[in-house]
């Protein structure tokens, strides 16, 4: 089992145990500042950033942006509840709004 990490600029950070791994926007994250991790009841993670959403299920990560109608792209919170409903708090307003 995994330890995961939000970083600040160096995207996510897992630790097996021995050592760290990082995937950042080459891996496919849409940011590298990483502000908000959680894991919904089917063990799926997703991953608030400074530049949109990501979901990742193990393999690989998909990303939701404004333009798959997120309201802004500063994913700062994210809140599941047992039945799965998500929900995503955002940055109102930044530099690079």
């Amino acid at each position: 089992m995994f330890k995961w990490f939000g970083t600040w600029g160096a995207g996510l950070s897992r630790f097996d145990g021995k050592t760290f791994k990082n995937d950042t926007t080459k891996d496919g994250l849409p940011g590298n500042i990483i502000n908000a991790i959680e894991i919904d009841p089917k063990g799926i993670m997703w991953i608030g950033t400074n530049k949109g959403l990501s979901r990742y299920g193990g393999l690989n990560f998909k990303t939701f942006t404004r333009t798959d109608s997120l309201l802004g792209d500063y994913i700062f919170a994210i809140a599941i509840n047992g039945d799965g409903h998500k929900w995503f708090g955002r940055v109102n307003r930044y530099a690079g709004d």
